[in-house]
């Protein structure tokens, strides 16, 4: 509350004084009959600022998640622009503001045809600058506050600027505006800061910045965010428990480069406060203008009232943007948030209605963990690579029933998910499209599940002879075709949690790590074979993974696929795919193999067009091109990486040739997203 309050009060302060000089410069050189003019201005400036602050705040509503976290990066940086220009602008312009807007009032109604407009243009220029400023700066702190604090706090910040003004403006008051502005312009700069710091870290939940995440230190537990101190700290000064190298570096960066500039040698603030008339021996010999003709004075009052009702129309338009706004970012983002500590989950138990949910997962652990969504052994839905210190959302499609929930270490307490029905997700059972069009592709689909598994077995099985070979050499090269199997099958072996697991766990999920007994699969072989060049241990592990592999084909074949997953378990991989590999780092973190692993998701992809090619040609023909398109651009970005002996190795490569990568991949989700709405399998997820 006390910030934007501040700010409301230091900017409707700077608008009054403009209007006091333009005003008090009528009176004292014989125009006051132009003051309808000046209020005319006034009003259809905080018009036009409503107006603006409405649809901004109706546009960033309809945006995804992730356009809403690159919506808010995006305007609190210019937020923060705005900020500093403006604390710089009153420190270099207030000596001369006085005389600069009484030369500016002479020249427009000097010798002009068109007096009142000229006028009411200066008036409307001036005071919608202090408007549209306060706009960004108010978007981007409503955005980073909950609760009704910030608008209550702006409101009662322009009351107060107004009753200031008219103080200062008639006489009975005497503030020392040098004073005023120098420490509110100190206080601008550490807010405009945290602003700064808080747009970095949405920037980086939009998927735009993905550089130096690495956690500096964490006082989530001695000062948490949510704790009366932290939310006053995170509302005034964004102050963030567990910051990154990329937050924390942008904040102190900035502040400190600020505060040398503030604190470099300047003209003194002088800001006269002598608005009243002066006398007329002294002021009006001054300034003696040749004497205007008496405008219209009817014609100016209805033109004052149309700018009142023009203001109040806006402020009623700007409360039901307001509104529409609010009431769609709780239809659209009602988010449930779940904390990740390093032992369980808080809340570890909860109960939504059916049908869409957000959940947004924080992580307040020691390192990188994932949180699913488990219908039984089945995985519903999950986010892998959550950062330390950062935060990223889950969107689920609900049916009714009772799930468990995963968070972090593999070896945390799970937790539950109650989903009660709704009128809406009885309807949607009902209707249901018919699934006999769906049997010829799912068939087809459950024969290449089939081959599939088979070449894993088979490619596993030889990893492991040659493991009880003793030989290393011919162990790391088998490694390469069996993990590729492995990719090929990913997209549905992922919804089997257990088999997942115990197959295709990172050293990140267990407790102690590559050093933890729990550590098994291809990562604990590929860190035994590419990391420490060692087959040591490695032979019970092999022959674990094969009985694991042989059990996955079993399953997968044993396990029904319904038509309205055979594509969704795709199109969530290869999202997968491009968040934790391409934008933030790589899973084949010892063998540098993750361009394999593209292009083993990219033949499932190919698959699964191919059977469904006949419903679309049908049903969506003109979608096909666009997934064709998606699917040429993938394989033609990564047949660049790709010689004579086979992919390049992904630590070769650069961020921006995985930032390619990863819009590829993510191009092809966008594209493939779109054929189970064209189906009519949209919303049965």
């Amino acid at each position: 509350m006390l910030v934007p309050f501040l700010i409301m009060l230091r900017e409707g302060i700077e608008a009054a004084l403009i209007v006091g000089i333009i005003a008090s410069y009528l009176q004292q050189t014989g125009r006051g009959q132009w003051m309808p003019a000046v209020w005319i201005g006034v009003f259809l400036a905080a018009a036009l600022a409503l107006l603006v602050g409405g649809g901004l705040e109706l546009v960033s509503a309809e945006f995804p998640q992730k356009q809403q976290e690159l919506f808010e990066g995006i305007v609190g940086l210019v937020a923060v622009g705005i900020l500093s220009s403006m604390v710089f602008w009153m420190r270099k312009v207030a000596r001369s503001i006085k005389h600069s807007l009484h030369a500016s009032l002479d020249h427009a109604l000097a010798g002009s045809r068109h007096q009142v407009t000229a006028l009411i243009l200066m008036v409307f220029f001036a005071v919608a600058r202090e408007g549209l400023e306060t706009v960004f700066f108010l978007l981007a702190v409503f955005q980073q506050s909950e609760g009704p604090g910030a608008p209550i706090g702006a409101l009662l910040g322009l009351i107060l600027a107004i009753i200031v003004g008219f103080l200062i403006y008639s006489g009975s008051m005497r503030l020392n505006l040098g004073a005023f502005f120098r420490w509110t312009g100190l206080f601008i700069l550490v807010v405009a800061a945290g602003i700064l710091a808080n747009s970095v870290q949405a920037l980086h939940e939009a998927g735009v910045w993905n550089h130096l995440q690495t956690v500096l230190f964490d006082f989530s537990s001695a000062l948490p965010m949510d704790s009366p101190l932290g939310s006053v700290l995170a509302g005034m000064f964004g102050y963030q428990e567990a910051p990154t190298v990329s937050t924390l570096g942008a904040y102190l960066i900035y502040l400190v480069v600020a505060l040398v500039m503030f604190s470099c040698p300047h003209h003194p603030l002088r800001l006269s406060l002598n608005l009243l008339p002066l006398p007329a021996s002294k002021d009006r010999l001054l300034s003696s203008p040749t004497p205007q003709p008496a405008p219209p004075s009817r014609a100016l009052r209805w033109a004052v009232a149309g700018s009142v009702v023009v203001m109040i129309a806006a402020g009623g338009l700007f409360y039901y943007a307001s509104q529409l706004a609010a009431s769609k970012r709780q239809a659209n983002h009602n988010e449930i948030t779940v904390t990740i500590h390093d032992h369980a989950c808080e809340p570890n138990a909860l109960s939504v209605p059916a049908g869409r949910a957000s959940f947004r997962i924080v992580n307040r652990s020691d390192r990188a963990v994932e949180w699913e969504i488990l219908d039984g052994v089945l995985v519903v839905e999950e986010r892998e690579n959550i950062a330390p210190g950062l935060s990223q959302v889950i969107n689920a499609n609900l049916l009714p029933g009772d799930y468990a929930i995963t968070c972090g270490l593999l070896s945390n307490p799970r937790g539950t998910l109650h989903v009660t029905p709704t009128a809406e997700s009885d309807a949607q059972a009902k209707a249901k499209p018919s699934m006999v069009a769906f049997i010829g592709p799912l068939s087809e689909f459950r024969v290449y599940l089939s081959g599939q598994g088979s070449a894993l077995v088979k490619t596993t099985t030889a990893l492991q002879h040659a493991i009880d070979a003793g030989d290393l050499g011919q162990a790391q090269a088998l490694y390469v075709p069996a993990r590729e199997a492995y990719q090929r099958l990913a997209p549905a072996a992922q919804r089997l949690a257990e088999l997942d697991n115990a197959i295709n766990a990172r050293a990140d999920y267990f407790e102690h790590r590559e050093q933890d007994p729990a550590f098994i699969g291809f990562h604990r072989l590929e860190y035994g074979l590419f990391q420490q060049h060692s087959l040591d241990g490695l032979a019970p592990i092999a022959q674990r993974l094969v009985n694991d592999v042989t059990a996955l084909k079993q399953q997968l074949l044993a396990q029904s696929l319904p038509p309205e997953q055979l594509v969704s378990i795709v199109v969530r991989n290869l999202n997968s795919l491009a968040d934790v590999r391409a934008a933030s780092g790589e899973e084949e973190r010892y063998s540098h193999i993750d361009l394999n692993g593209f292009a083993a998701n990219l033949q499932v992809a190919h698959k699964v067009v191919e059977l469904m090619r006949p419903l679309l040609s049908k049903s969506a023909a003109g979608l096909l091109p666009t997934i064709d398109s998606a699917l040429a651009a993938f394989d033609s970005e990564l047949q660049g990486f790709k010689g004579d002996n086979g992919y390049a190795r992904y630590d070769s490569i650069t961020v921006d040739q995985r930032k390619q990568i990863a819009d590829k991949a993510k191009a092809l989700a966008a594209a493939l997203d779109g054929i189970d709405p064209a189906l009519g399998l949209s919303g049965l997820q």
